[in-house]
C-alpha cells in the first residue's frame, strides 16, 4: 500500500499539530522556558520527554518501531527548522499570563467594587 504525496504531506500536517499540542499541554508544565540549544537537539532533554508523552500519537499505528523513531525524528526535525516548539511555549505562556492576570485584575475589582458598596450604605 503506497501512499501518495499529498496523503504524506497531510500526514505530517496532523503530527505537527500534534506535536505543537503536545508541547502546550504535556511539556509545558517541565519546560516552561527552554534555556540551552542542546536540550532541542535529538536525544535531548525535551526530546525525550516528547517521546515518551507523544510516541503513540504520532504516526500511523501500522508502523514498526525502526520506522515510527525515524518518522517522529522527522517530523522533530521539521518542528525545529519551523520553530513550532518554542512558539507553542510561547503562545501557552502568552496564554497563561492574560489568564493570571485577568484573574488577579478580576479579583482586585471586585475587591475595590465590594468596598465602595460597603461604604455607601
Amino acid at each position: 500500500m503506497t501512499r501518495s504525496e499529498d496523503q504524506i504531506s497531510r500526514d505530517e500536517q496532523i503530527d505537527l499539530k500534534v506535536l505543537v499540542e503536545c508541547m502546550k499541554n504535556d511539556l509545558f508544565p517541565k519546560a516552561k522556558f527552554v534555556l540551552g540549544k542542546d536540550e532541542w537537539d535529538v536525544g535531548g532533554m525535551i526530546y525525550k520527554d516528547h517521546i515518551k508523552c507523544c510516541s503513540d500519537r504520532i504516526g500511523l499505528r501500522t508502523m514498526s518501531d525502526v520506522v515510527r523513531e525515524s518518522h517522529m525524528k522527522n517530523i522533530w526535525m521539521t518542528a525545529l527548522t519551523r520553530k513550532l516548539q518554542k512558539k507553542a511555549l510561547v503562545q501557552k505562556r502568552s496564554a497563561t499570563y492574560t489568564v493570571m492576570q485577568n484573574k488577579f485584575t478580576g479579583n482586585l475589582l471586585s475587591d475595590v467594587m465590594g468596598g465602595c458598596k460597603m461604604n455607601k450604605f
